[in-house]
């Protein structure tokens, strides 16, 4: 289902797309008539606009952030404890807590929760790296587990602990949202277009969930290979990367000449070597279409 709102389809998102990792079944926590509260919310978003515009930052990992708090505050049975707590020792942070919250049996879980898009390396099959390269999914889950989940066993958390009453053990989780990209390398990768086949078989870290939300990715110089299947293309511009953007809230550049696209594309890699994200219609052998995000990198990206 497809939400008038833009906050509100991306906020649907948060509660309904497979998460590429978790070691937590955050769906469990999601209240059962969350798609009646999501309609509600549709009619009147005001209180989750309002959440959104007091956050400081513009940035895409704010923004899911917001929507992530603004899920567990409105549409989990979980009680929060805090959010975004900074721990600080005289001389340094040490860490920041994403969210710590208690479930019904009154056991306290430690959240650390993030939103990637991850494409498949050219280089190392089954291996996931963020858009500008500096990021992979093994550096996130790495850093994730072997510090920012491990900050409450610091003696400079015991104040903190104390203040809310809690003791240790609380449970630990990473919760990574996201899409995973998988790469167009040849002509004859084009059938997975056509196919609706959405998981990814080999994947160098088992850790990842194989049926997370996916797309495709593909060089500049072999943009050509969509040609035949091209019916037209909208770039999605941060922060609205995380669900289908709503024309009348997100109104973004829109195709429907190829050579149109490709030229403007030619001329933007030019200037800025970053990654595009558009959604892609495509028609499919028999006539019918469907949309996919597709990330169009430059030549030696």
């Amino acid at each position: 289902m497809v939400f008038k709102h833009q906050v509100v389809n991306d906020l649907a998102f948060v509660l309904k797309a497979p998460l590429i990792y978790q070691d937590l079944d955050i769906a469990k926590y999601w209240l059962p008539d969350s798609q009646d509260k999501l309609i509600q919310l549709d009619k009147n978003p005001k209180p989750l606009v309002q959440m959104v515009e007091a956050c400081k930052s513009h940035f895409l990992g704010s923004y899911f952030e917001t929507l992530f708090s603004f899920a567990l505050n409105h549409f989990s049975s979980l009680k929060i404890v805090l959010e975004h707590t900074q721990l600080i020792s005289p001389e340094r942070t040490l860490g920041e807590i994403d969210a710590l919250v208690t479930d019904a049996n009154g056991q306290a879980h430690q959240l650390e929760v993030a939103i990637k898009f991850y494409l498949e390396s050219s280089d190392e099959v089954g291996h996931w790296i963020g858009p500008n390269k500096n990021d992979s999914f093994v550096k996130k889950y790495q850093r994730a587990k072997a510090h920012q989940l491990t900050i409450l066993d610091l003696p400079e958390a015991k104040p903190l602990l104390e203040q809310y009453s809690l003791s240790l053990p609380v449970e630990r989780h990473l919760l990574m949202f996201g899409v995973l990209f998988k790469q167009l390398a040849d002509f004859g990768s084009l059938a997975l277009f056509e196919s609706d086949k959405t998981h990814f078989e080999k994947n160098k870290n088992k850790e990842i969930n194989p049926y997370a939300k996916s797309g495709f990715w593909v060089r500049i110089n072999n943009l050509n290979w969509l040609h035949k299947g091209f019916f037209s293309s909208q770039e999605m511009l941060k922060p609205f990367w995380i669900s289908t953007p709503i024309d009348q809230e997100v109104a973004t550049n829109k195709w429907q000449n190829f050579h149109a696209w490709q030229a403007d594309l030619e001329g933007k890699f030019k200037e800025d070597e970053r990654p595009r994200l558009f959604l892609l219609t495509w028609r499919k052998e028999g006539g019918s279409s469907k949309n996919l995000r597709l990330f169009v990198v430059p030549e030696h990206w």
